[in-house]
């Protein structure tokens, strides 16, 4: 029996690609495990992210700022505010969870419309909240998969500083080695059996 999750067992419980029994697992693990939960529930936030951020229901402003280049592409800034009673951005603090207005800023790719960076930081919180800065940042890039490329995650950083203290935890997390993987399947109709009927 396994004593220790991996990577990908969080990434496939978050995207729910888990079997019963390994979800299970998976789940009486977490249940003792305070900072595998706090991974898979920052691999969630960060898939959801952007969604929220483009999400009409989100009443998301956007402000045009200057032009920039990212990994030598050029991008322009797009600067946002999320108000928080449309927010989805969830901090969590021992026993506590408040779900804060946002503010930041998207690097869009001038030649393909995708998103290349996104930085964000909470805004707002109450003074009675643990923590005074929430900030978070994900560059994305292309990488090459076989014969395609895709724009996914290459690095993120998580900053969250404790309430009038000079304490900090930050989390840099890097996406390497990304593999594809490929499955294919069919259906085949047999002919209707042509056999007289046998009454």
């Amino acid at each position: 029996m396994r004593s220790k999750l991996t990577d990908q067992d969080l990434t496939d419980y978050a995207l729910d690609e888990l079997d019963p029994n390994e979800r299970l697992y998976v789940e009486s693990m977490l249940a003792v495990s305070e900072e595998c939960r706090n991974d898979v529930y920052e691999m969630i936030d960060t898939a959801m992210m952007l969604e929220e951020i483009f999400d009409p229901d989100t009443g998301t402003r956007f402000v045009r700022g200057s032009p920039d280049q990212i990994r030598g592409r050029r991008t322009v800034k797009f600067a946002f505010t999320v108000p928080r009673e449309r927010s989805r951005f969830r901090v969590m603090a021992p026993s506590e969870l408040y779900y804060a207005a946002y503010r930041g800023t998207l690097w869009i790719d001038v030649e393909t419309d995708r998103v290349m960076r996104l930085e964000e930081q909470a805004s707002g919180l109450p003074e009675a909240f643990p923590f005074d800065t929430v900030e978070m940042a994900i560059d994305y890039d292309f990488i090459r998969l076989e014969t395609r490329t895709f724009l996914l995650p290459t690095e993120s950083q998580a900053l969250d500083c404790v309430r009038s203290t000079r304490v900090c935890m930050r989390n840099e997390t890097s996406f390497r080695n990304y593999v594809k993987y490929q499955a294919e399947s069919g259906i085949i109709f047999e002919p209707p059996d042509k056999s007289p009927d046998k009454r």
